[in-house]
């Protein structure tokens, strides 16, 4: 009889695949908006239904060593750049969907993000 190796607990990692256009957004839109994009794709793969994500500033803080204002500067780059929609209530954890192309029609994207991945596909 075999012996079989007692389960690990398997170090956190990011689950994809995530778009390079997209991460390309993130890193043009400033400031700590890559970093936050990258918690935000993280939590996301560690749902099961990924569509609306819940973004504490404690779990920013505890995955990422993300400061309150960096999280809320980076959320609002993103959101500017057009790669997230969040809502925010007073006292409230912010409430963030990701604006992918697997899950977005062409004529629902953002301009800045049609245009990186219409430049990115042009060089295929």
């Amino acid at each position: 009889m075999p012996i079989t190796p007692p389960r690990r607990n398997p170090a956190p990692f990011l689950r994809g695949p995530i778009p390079l256009a997209w991460l390309k957004a993130a890193q043009n839109a400033g400031g700590s908006a890559l970093v936050v994009g990258l918690l935000l794709w993280y939590l996301q793969g560690m749902k099961k239904y990924p569509d609306d994500l819940v973004v504490t500033r404690a779990r920013a803080k505890e995955t990422f060593g993300i400061s309150k204002e960096r999280l809320y500067w980076g959320l609002n780059n993103l959101e500017s750049a057009g790669l997230i929609r969040s809502s925010r209530g007073v006292g409230r954890a912010i409430r963030v969907t990701i604006i992918n192309p697997q899950t977005e029609t062409e004529s629902q994207q953002p301009t800045s993000y049609s245009n990186i991945l219409t430049a990115e596909l042009s060089t295929y």
